[in-house]
């Protein structure tokens, strides 16, 4: 069951997210397209099929479920001012029993290095803590494909406390 309706906005300072909708399509191939080369430190680049309108959605459909089920929560993220799109965000691999999830990120190349993995990681943050009460940690062995090789995800744990210190955060998840 999702903990988050999905119509749900994330407001943060600078920015927002938003679930991805099958609207954002263009907007979502464009960035990624241009974004390939950048990516490619992270991983091998998505064949052209890839940015098809009809695999972005069946992506959405994917993502949809698992939202709907509260096992991820998928996000584009906008900047305020202007209403262009950034990057993605999410929560997934959301493990209720350890009270865990790990999160992703991919800017695009135009936005990298500004601040927005950062302000958009501090959302999620919020989310996780204090909507969603999660707080584990650890390593998950060959979660990383780049290229032909396996690498491990690296999992940073952060109690609520240390996080709500370090950010000077106390404040409750907004939404609209």
């Amino acid at each position: 069951m999702a903990d988050l309706p999905s119509n749900a906005v994330l407001n943060g300072e600078t920015l927002y997210l938003r679930r991805v909708k099958a609207v954002d399509w263009m907007e979502a191939a464009r960035l990624s397209r241009r974004s390939a080369e950048f990516m490619h430190h992270f991983g091998p680049p998505p064949p052209e099929s890839a940015y098809s309108r009809k695999a972005f959605r069946t992506g959405v459909r994917d993502r949809k479920q698992a939202w709907e089920s509260g096992l991820a929560y998928s996000f584009h993220i906008f900047r305020h001012d202007t209403n262009a799109l950034l990057g993605f965000a999410n929560l997934h691999h959301i493990d209720r029993d350890a009270s865990s999830a790990m999160l992703g990120f991919a800017i695009g190349v135009d936005h990298a290095r500004q601040g927005i993995a950062y302000q958009a990681g501090n959302i999620l943050l919020d989310l996780a803590f204090n909507k969603l009460g999660l707080k584990e940690d650890g390593v998950a062995p060959n979660m990383l494909r780049v290229g032909e090789e396996l690498k491990d995800a690296r999992r940073f744990g952060l109690l609520q406390q240390e996080w709500r210190r370090s950010t000077g955060s106390a404040r409750p998840l907004t939404t609209s």
